[in-house]
């Protein structure tokens, strides 16, 4: 690419470049879809962990539960997600994704399939372990001490004040 033509390459410089990309092509596909990149991300965790409490969907995503609770209010006059009152303890409010939630979901993962397929196009399957091989490497060389691939907070686990911060 003619933009690294004569500089010093970093990995970090690559990988935030291919980091920028790939989340300009996921804001496109919401920008397209008419879904809010907040809404992608709510989503992306129920896909994974459906029927949570609004409280423990602010801890995965980082939000505060104000800001969760006015967007589901949101996503759900939408159709994206659906809000259900807790049987066990009434003060509690689940969320359950919708048919209009995985359907957006699907179109999200292959999306994302699409740009490994073109990132990795040419390479060998002993390349691509390889790549995968070297960027694990990279990101435990660089983690700090009891990072885990989720946020903090949906680990369950403390973050060290020690180490590689």
């Amino acid at each position: 690419m003619k933009e690294w033509e004569g500089k010093e390459k970093k990995p970090f410089m690559v990988i935030n470049d291919l980091s920028k990309i790939f989340h300009y092509k996921l804001r496109r596909l919401a920008d397209e879809s008419g879904l809010n990149e907040s809404y992608r991300h709510i989503l992306f965790h129920l896909v994974h962990k459906d029927g949570v409490t609004q409280l423990e969907l602010a801890r995965a995503t980082n939000l505060r539960p104000p800001t969760i609770s006015v967007t589901l209010q949101k996503m759900q006059e939408e159709g994206y997600v659906e809000r259900r009152r807790d049987e066990t303890d009434l003060r509690s409010t689940r969320v359950f994704l919708t048919d209009r939630g995985r359907a957006f979901d699907d179109a999200s993962r292959k999306l994302v399939e699409s740009i490994d397929t073109a990132a990795t196009k040419g390479f060998t399957e002993d390349e691509i372990t390889l790549l995968m091989n070297l960027l694990g490497r990279i990101r435990e060389n660089v983690a700090p001490d009891g990072w885990c691939p989720a946020k903090p907070l949906r680990c369950q686990q403390p973050i060290s004040k020690g180490g590689n911060q």
